[in-house]
């Protein structure tokens, strides 16, 4: 009788859990084949873009070239071709190399060599030049030099333990000087 339907329970808990098991196994394998399915579409879908891309032509020359200081064949490896005239340069924004007035190399000893324009200080034009002076003179009359406590509670702390030559004590430690401050 009774013995009897708690070994079907405790069968029938054993069929659940196994069922489950499974079902979570089939779960995995599903989102491994859902992987599989969106790393290969994302790769289809780089190279689709990759062909879509303009393509340069045989006698057209390249942009740039290598700037790794193997390249010594001439005492200055020009990497970007400056124009004839100089046209209207960056407004002191951040550029990397990317100015047309600018031609940027190796020197024969490898390093890098930015040749501008006359007049230019550097790889900035004057008025550029002038924009990043006052945007810096800006900043630096803003800078904050006073310290400001974020967390009262742990300022009204730090100024409560004892410290000896600025630094604090060890809680126990603190506990015995105290003591002996108060005998002397």
């Amino acid at each position: 009788g009774a013995a009897g339907t708690a070994k079907l329970t405790k069968k029938q808990e054993r069929e659940l859990k196994k069922a489950a098991r499974e079902k979570a196994k089939q779960e995995k394998k599903d989102k491994k084949e859902r992987e599989l399915r969106e790393k290969k579409a994302r790769k289809e879908e780089k190279a689709r873009r990759r062909s879509m891309s303009p393509k340069r032509k045989k006698d057209e020359k390249p942009r740039r070239r290598s700037m790794s200081p193997k390249s010594k064949n001439s005492s200055m490896a020009v990497v970007a071709d400056a124009p004839k005239e100089p046209t209207p340069s960056g407004l002191g924004l951040p550029r990397s190399m990317s100015d047309p007035n600018l031609r940027v190399g190796l020197d024969s000893d490898g390093l890098l060599c930015v040749q501008s324009p006359e007049g230019w200080i550097g790889a900035y034009s004057p008025d550029s030049r002038k924009m990043r002076i006052e945007r810096f003179l800006a900043k630096r009359n803003h800078r904050v030099w006073t310290k400001k406590v974020k967390y009262d509670v742990r300022k009204n702390f730090a100024d409560s333990r004892l410290r000896v030559k600025g630094r604090f004590v060890k809680k126990e430690d603190e506990l015995l000087m105290r003591d002996l401050m108060s005998l002397t």
